[in-house]
C-alpha cells in the first residue's frame, strides 16, 4: 500500500513541479518570470521524482517514511503551482 501512495505522490509532485517550471518561463504571456536557475532546479526536481516513480514501478519498495515525505512534497508542489496560477487569474487590486 505504501508503494501505491508513494508512486501517486511522486507522480503528482513531478507533474505540478513541471507545470510550475513551465509557467515561470520568461515572456510567457502574463505569467511572472523567474531566473533560469529556479526553472532548471524545478525541472530537475521534477525529473528526479519521475525517476523515483519509475523505480517504484520497477520493483522498489518504499518505506512509510518515504511515502509520507512524498505526500508532503506533492501537497507543497500543488500549493506552489496554485499560488502562481492565482497570481495571474486574480491579480492584486491597485491601491
Amino acid at each position: 500500500m505504501t508503494g501505491l501512495i508513494a508512486f501517486a505522490a511522486a507522480c503528482v509532485a513531478a507533474v505540478f513541479l513541471a507545470l510550475r517550471a513551465e509557467m515561470l518561463k520568461p515572456k510567457m504571456a502574463s505569467w511572472p518570470d523567474s531566473p533560469m536557475c529556479v526553472r532548471l532546479a524545478t525541472f530537475a526536481l521534477s525529473a528526479v521524482l519521475g525517476a523515483y516513480a519509475v523505480a517504484i514501478v520497477d520493483g522498489y519498495a518504499p518505506t512509510s517514511g518515504e511515502a509520507a515525505i512524498l505526500s508532503a512534497l506533492a501537497s507543497y508542489a500543488f500549493l506552489l503551482w496554485l499560488n502562481l496560477f492565482r497570481q495571474v487569474r486574480f491579480p492584486a487590486l491597485p491601491e
